[in-house]
């Protein structure tokens, strides 16, 4: 069985009921909004996105957000983060690549760092060197729902629900070649001291230069 979530509103519905399986694996080009405050939330989906129902999306991903930080952080479900997002997050405060004129301050960035150290500290997170062929939340054994990549209110198409095995096992293989290849700075307890040098030089004013360290 497949679907296609032609609304961004009904995509996020699917995804917030959708519940966690032990060994779910979440990996994405940006960094997810459940690493942000509710406030940013729901001003991104308001101001930038322009959503109609702005408010209902927002809180729906909010409510999403805890659960993946929940399932993350007791080692239930797997956060892969491309190295790209990160880096531009840190470097500029870009949030989303659809949107690079939206960009948070330094305050905010520190605060999305610490959430992400904190799930990182007790879960299994990675920073994977990329490219993703997709943004994709692997459900098994039943389906992968996938994103899209760049997300504007015109795509007639915001997701895609697939069941078929063979497809399922595939982004499996995908998820795991990501993993296997992520630098020994990019997960486990290194991972945690870089993000908290990150973190600091944010605290500070400092943009931060994730590749090459802090």
């Amino acid at each position: 069985m497949s679907r296609v979530f032609k609304t961004a509103n009904e995509y996020i519905l699917f995804l917030k009921n959708l519940p966690f399986n032990d060994g779910e694996i979440v990996c994405t080009s940006f960094l997810p909004s459940a690493l942000f405050q509710k406030d940013i939330i729901a001003f991104f989906f308001k101001k930038r996105v322009a959503l109609d129902d702005a408010q209902s999306a927002s809180q729906m991903l909010w409510d999403y957000g805890k659960q993946l930080r929940r399932a993350v952080s007791e080692g239930i479900a797997h956060l892969y983060i491309e190295e790209r997002a990160i880096a531009q997050f840190c470097e500029k405060g870009i949030v989303h690549d659809a949107y690079p004129d939206y960009e948070v301050g330094f305050s905010t960035r520190a605060i999305v760092l610490n959430t992400l150290k904190n799930i990182t500290e007790t879960g299994n997170v990675a920073v994977v060197k990329g490219p993703l062929p997709y943004i994709f939340r692997l459900h098994r054994p039943t389906g992968v729902l996938i994103d899209v990549i760049n997300n504007t209110l015109e795509q007639t198409i915001q997701g895609i629900w697939i069941e078929e095995k063979g497809i399922v096992d595939a982004f499996f293989n995908e998820a795991q070649r990501l993993f296997e290849a992520t630098p020994v700075d990019g997960k486990g307890e290194n991972l945690v001291k870089k993000l908290e040098g990150a973190i600091g030089e944010l605290k500070a004013g400092y943009p931060v230069e994730w590749r090459k360290g802090t």
